[in-house]
């Protein structure tokens, strides 16, 4: 054993301290009870409590800062959720258990080692945390061994000499990383230049966190010393703590308060607050820091409870925001109740001595104001929207400014402020984009804000101008018959303005697709070329827009419709990225508020929204024809044949041109189309149908059949891959033969066998196959009904009979939407997208 080591006496000299202290508290409470210090416990006012407990979270909060300046001037930059959970848990430990633990480096690197830390990064940020609190202590010590010589004679630390020394500590540090410009090695660790603004960083963040540690105690003790003469003694009696290095300073700081503290009136008393701060500051964190990091733990060790609390992060993206919403709300409620209410006499009185009357009478004004936007911007919060978040952080900083200035009260201030850093914390919640940030400033919105602006200009000249309290404002507005009628038209149309130039503020923004680049159409198009299913082809339509995975090898393709927004299938390109393109394109809905809707779903794609959310839809069946088995023969495609030979004898003829010849028929084709659409009195749609468009279909093959050369119908091609054939767009002139489409159907059926295709795809026949028990769904009742009854409108029933006789395997196809109330509106707005609008729901 080393009887010269620091190691060695550091603890001696701890114990011996500790012991001494705990000597003179023996004395100095000798005469008093333990009840009697019970009872000066239960005489602490529950405000002066509720107090201190808020201004230990600040406290936290600003240790949270220190961490999170650290992480960036290391390289590392974490989000503030982790940080908030190594500051807490670290902090916490060796603020109670004593700087021998390093500002608990050892719990940090646990922490931020899962996080994927080196023990490089973590040893930067521990000595940068030190460091600034180090900065704090030294520096506010020294000023306070300035303000109190005595003090510093009975604590034997040299007087005025040191303690200038001590408070010149701080600016030392500034002045020297102006010209600090290499790294420094400290402990092994290379530690770069902090920079001035930096280094300016590190003390402002020192001095608030002493400052607020010491407003805990000072809101807790009996009597009011001053601010001055507290500070001093407090800064004396922590500085005395941490040199004795016993942990947590326990024993030595509260001795060396009462020392400092000699006019105390009462012992018991001021013991009693020394005791409630050392709970509030020290034990009370420690409990939670400790519960936290065993949460923690388990969470980590057991995988039950791993997967649990995934699914709680999962349950507060919905939870966090509705809280946060009831706080601006409590928030605004505070602020119009506590207009509402007399402020304390003798806090208006300092005011008004220290102020402008107009200051304070304005601020009155300004609060309520300020609590109805409040009200206003909850129902934003709750929506997640963007601008609401900005907003509410303005107001909340107004709001304190307004409870300060129009009473000095300091409680509402202190709420207001735990609701920032609240909201402040939940800043990436918030990615809703609402109409004033995606909007441009319109003349209608000029003037709304003009009118606001100008009527809370005329209201508040109006409150100076009656002369009455804030408190009587509204009455002698309303009330008081020498009040002139405009002010109050004045008054009214302000506060309407108000609330209209809210309700358009956080109105959802409109979304507007931006073009799709030519970048963007060559790696659809090769996606589509590799894609096995020939529904991907109606990304070639150029209706639709595009959300592309990372690797852009796939696409989700979508139509927005009011607030819906609906894909066409499921995604397409690799299946290993399905799933994340899902999810990306229901967060961009829920960015823009709109209500994901996934259209056109085939049975074996299900799997990949099961944890969606959405209500599943059978919207029908999709006819599949088996190629490779497809034939004429047989009783049951008698008819089949016989329209194949009367065709063919009557010289039709069936023929698959490329896309390099349709420009050649390109002409004809059109006025085919054209005379299909008179003769059906219909119009072209789109979205899930192709229509004539010859950039579009010059794309693909075309079918056609021919008599003396003349077209009399065609179709487009789809391939999907080398597996699945399919038909688009299908018409044909008046006056072809009967049968010609089926002929047009199966002769490609053919050409598809004899180029190695396995699949023909007939589309979906809508509310086709739907159950039809009595205890089925609603939506299956309804589309029953449709398929049964709406010939006026579409042929359902003819559409399957036509598909059914080309013998095809039926595939059920679904729809997944948002379900309850908003469902019928979906449903409606999704067929108008399918139909080209609302008029092409009603006709053909």
């Amino acid at each position: 054993m080393n009887f010269r080591s620091v190691s060695f006496w550091g603890p001696v000299v701890s114990v011996v301290l500790i012991a001494a202290a705990m000597r003179f508290l023996h004395q100095e409470l000798s005469h008093v009870s333990v009840d009697q210090i019970w009872s000066a416990l239960s005489s602490i006012p529950r405000r002066g409590i509720g107090l201190a407990l808020a201004l230990a979270v600040l406290n936290y909060v600003v240790l949270a800062g220190y961490e999170l300046f650290a992480c960036r001037y290391a390289g590392v930059p974490q989000p503030f959720r982790r940080i908030a959970i190594s500051s807490f848990i670290g902090n916490a430990f060796a603020n109670t258990l004593g700087f021998s633990f390093l500002s608990g480096s050892s719990i940090k690197f646990r922490l931020y080692a899962a996080w994927g830390l080196s023990t490089a990064d973590v040893g930067r940020i521990t000595i940068f945390t030190t460091v600034s609190l180090w900065l704090g202590l030294v520096g506010l010590g020294g000023l306070a061994l300035l303000l109190s010589p005595d003090a510093a004679r009975t604590l034997a630390l040299g007087g005025d000499i040191l303690g200038a020394v001590l408070a010149a500590v701080p600016l030392l540090y500034i002045l020297l990383s102006t010209r600090w410009r290499s790294p420094v090695s400290i402990l092994g660790f290379q530690i770069p230049a902090p920079g001035t603004a930096t280094a300016a960083v590190q003390v402002l963040f020192s001095v608030l966190d002493w400052g607020l540690s010491g407003l805990i105690l000072y809101v807790l003790l009996p009597g009011d010393p001053g601010l001055t003469v507290f500070f001093t003694r407090f800064m004396l009696a922590q500085l005395a703590g941490v040199v004795s290095q016993a942990p947590g300073g326990v024993g030595v700081f509260e001795t060396a308060f009462m020392l400092l503290t000699p006019d105390a009136a009462d012992n018991g008393s001021l013991f009693a607050a020394l005791l409630a701060f050392r709970c509030i500051y020290y034990i009370l964190p420690l409990l939670l820091a400790a519960l936290t990091l065993a949460v923690r733990e388990a969470l980590e060790t057991v995988p039950v409870l791993r997967l649990l609390a995934h699914a709680g992060v999962r349950g507060s993206a919905t939870l966090v925001p509705q809280a946060l919403a009831a706080l601006t709300f409590a928030s605004g409620a505070v602020l119009l109740l506590s207009g509402a209410t007399p402020s304390l006499a003798g806090r208006l009185m300092w005011l008004k001595d220290h102020l402008p009357g107009s200051v304070v009478g304005g601020s009155h004004l300004m609060g309520s104001v300020i609590g109805m936007c409040l009200l206003f911007l909850a129902r934003g919060i709750q929506r997640r929207l963007d601008v609401a978040f900005h907003l509410t952080a303005v107001m909340l900083v107004l709001g304190m400014l307004a409870a300060l200035l129009r009473g000095g009260d300091y409680e509402e201030a202190i709420i207001l402020g735990v609701a920032l850093t609240l909201l402040v914390a939940n800043r990436a919640r918030f990615s809703r984009h609402s109409s004033m940030f995606s909007d441009r400033f319109t003349p209608g919105w000029i003037v709304a804000m003009a009118l606001v602006l100008t009527a809370t200009t005329a209201l508040a000249a109006t409150s100076w101008k009656l002369g009455t309290q804030a408190d009587d404002f509204w009455l002698t507005l309303t009330t008081d018959g020498s009040v002139p009628d405009v002010i109050r038209a004045w008054a009214g149309a302000g506060t309407a303005g108000l609330c209209l130039a809210f309700m358009r503020l956080l109105a959802p923004a409109p979304y507007r697709p931006a073009p799709v680049s030519p970048e963007e159409e060559e790696c659809v198009r090769g996606i589509v070329a590799r894609a096995p299913h020939t529904r991907a082809n109606l990304a070639l339509l150029g209706d639709k827009t595009f959300l592309f995975s990372q690797s852009r090898e796939s696409f989700l393709m979508f139509g927005v419709t009011g607030r819906t927004w609906v894909t066409m299938g499921p995604p397409v390109g690799r299946e290993d990225e399905a799933q994340e393109l899902i999810w990306q394109f229901r967060e961009t809905c829920d960015r823009h508020c709109g209500r994901p809707v996934f259209y056109g779903v085939p049975q074996d794609r299900l799997h990949l929204f099961w944890d969606t959310g959405l209500s599943l839809l059978k919207i029908g069946e999709e006819a599949i024809v088996d190629l490779p088995s497809f034939h004429l023969n047989g009783a049951s495609r008698q008819g089949l044949r016989y329209k194949k030979n009367n065709l063919e004898k009557n010289g039709c003829v069936f023929e698959v041109i490329p896309p390099e010849g349709f420009a050649g028929i390109s002409d004809e084709l059109r006025a085919v189309s054209d005379a299909w659409l008179s003769l059906k009195n219909a119009r072209e749609k789109g979205f899930s149908l192709g229509r004539f468009d010859a950039d579009y279909l010059a794309r693909f093959h075309t079918a056609v059949v021919r008599r003396e050369g003349r077209i009399l119908a065609f179709g487009n091609v789809w391939t999907g891959g080398r597996t699945e054939l399919a038909i688009d767009l299908m018409r044909f002139v008046h006056g072809a033969p009967r049968g010609v489409m089926d002929y047009l159907l199966f002769m490609l059926m053919f050409w598809g066998q004899q180029n190695g295709f396995t699949r023909f795809n007939l589309g979906v026949s809508p509310f086709s196959g739907l159950e039809t028990h009595a205890l089925a769904p609603t939506w299956n009742k309804v589309g029953n009904f449709l398929y049964s009854h709406a010939e006026d409108f579409y042929n359902f029933r003819g559409l399957r009979a036509f598909k059914e006789k080309f013998g095809p395997a039926w595939e059920p196809n679904y729809l997944l939407a948002p379900g309850g109330l908003a469902l019928p509106g979906i449903l409606t707005e999704v067929a108008a997208l399918v139909a080209g609008g609302v008029r092409g729901m009603v006709g053909k």
